[in-house]
């Protein structure tokens, strides 16, 4: 079975680019989709793969024809992106009818990648209320976590985002034909407004002990020797000390977050699976 999509044979079938398909609604412009296809064909015949991809993305946009997807899944499969290029495939092969040639050629395609896509799965161990969970800017749902759905070999991008919650990054990389299972969690809440007010209140306390116990520590040094400067100078120990402890405890709960709270990790388990392996 070939490994990549023979260009002659990708090029040929885009000669059918004008065949019947289900147009899309709104923003069709096939004049322009031409222009762009064919841009698209001049740039992979001269080996200019990658930017011959965006012509090809905008040429279907602008008007839904087969000849545009079948290129795009080839020029897709030739960068790498395994999973794009297999759905492209996918696609064609139930849109077109049994007596296109281009079916069977799709259908052959899509197989020998399934083989070769990296599968991720990403779950959510701490379920909170409106939790959102993204891949690359692409939103799961519920029933995609847990799944393991294919994805181009490559980093990723995982957010988890909730309300009230600082968003939450996990950045993992998989290779052709991994399975990958990824933990994710929300990051912890920020400090209570309780806790943040004892805090201050706290702060305050330690401020006013200081500045009590260094004017007690003036009074120490203008008093004439004997008990009273004596006096004077314990009174400013504690009551500095008092008010050291104080402004540490306070900053402890305005800023400190306790560690069983720390920014959640991704914890990330592979499965071993041979490149081009089955399962």
């Amino acid at each position: 079975m070939r490994a990549r999509p023979a260009l002659s044979l990708v090029l040929s079938f885009a000669s059918w680019s004008a065949c019947a398909m289900p147009a899309r609604a709104g923003g069709r412009d096939p004049a322009a989709a031409e222009v762009l296809f064919r841009d698209g064909r001049a740039r992979m015949e001269a080996g200019d793969v990658a930017g011959a991809c965006p012509k090809f993305a905008e040429s279907l946009r602008l008007d839904y024809a087969p000849g545009s997807l079948l290129n795009l899944a080839a020029c897709e499969e030739r960068l790498g992106r395994l999973a794009s290029a297999w759905q492209h495939y996918v696609q064609l092969s139930e849109l077109l009818p049994p007596s296109d040639e281009r079916r069977g050629y799709a259908r052959e395609r899509a197989a020998t990648l399934e083989r070769r896509l990296p599968r991720l799965t990403i779950r959510l161990t701490k379920r909170e209320l409106g939790a959102r969970v993204s891949r690359d800017d692409v939103e799961l749902g519920s029933a995609s976590l847990g799944e393991p759905l294919p994805v181009d070999p490559g980093e990723h991008r995982v957010v988890v985002d909730a309300p009230g919650r600082a968003a939450a990054q996990f950045f993992v990389t998989v290779r052709e034909g991994e399975r990958r299972v990824l933990d994710v969690a929300p990051a912890p809440p920020p400090p209570t407004n309780g806790q943040r007010n004892v805090g201050w209140v706290v702060g305050g306390a330690g401020v006013v002990s200081v500045a009590t116990g260094a004017y007690f520590g003036v009074r120490a040094i203008d008093a004439p020797p004997g008990e009273s400067s004596q006096s004077f100078a314990r009174a400013a120990d504690v009551t500095i000390g008092l008010g050291v402890v104080a402004l540490v405890v306070a900053g402890c709960l305005l800023f400190y977050t306790p560690s069983d709270e720390a920014a959640p990790r991704a914890a990330l388990r592979i499965t071993p699976t041979g490149v081009g392996g089955t399962w």
